[in-house]
C-alpha cells in the first residue's frame, strides 16, 4: 500500500512527487523509463544509486537524484515492490 501511495500520490510534506507523474505514462518524455514490471531488486538498486549520486542518466537525472534523497529505505522497498508487481502499461 505504501508503494501505491508513493506511486500515485507522492508525499507532499517532503516534496516527493508521485512516481506516476512522469513514469509509465503514454506519450510522455521517452527519457522517463517505464517502471512497471521491472525486477524489484533492480529498481531498488537504481533508487539507491540515485540517492548516493552514483547513477548517471539523461539531462533529467537530477530530478531523480533530488527525489531519491528524500526516500527512506522503507520507501524504496515499497516503491520497488509495487512497481515490480504492477502490470506494464502498453504504449
Amino acid at each position: 500500500e505504501k508503494g501505491r501511495v508513493l506511486a500515485e500520490q507522492g508525499r507532499t510534506t517532503d516534496k516527493v512527487p508521485a512516481c506516476l507523474t512522469c513514469h509509465d505514462k503514454a506519450n510522455t518524455n521517452p527519457a522517463y523509463p517505464k517502471l512497471s514490471g521491472q525486477n524489484s531488486a533492480y529498481l531498488r538498486q537504481q533508487l539507491v544509486s540515485f540517492q548516493t549520486g552514483t547513477r548517471g542518466g539523461s539531462n533529467y537525472a537530477h530530478l531523480m537524484t533530488n527525489t531519491a534523497k528524500k526516500l527512506s529505505p522503507e520507501d524504496i522497498d515499497a516503491a520497488a515492490v509495487y512497481f515490480s508487481r504492477r502490470e506494464s502499461i502498453p504504449q
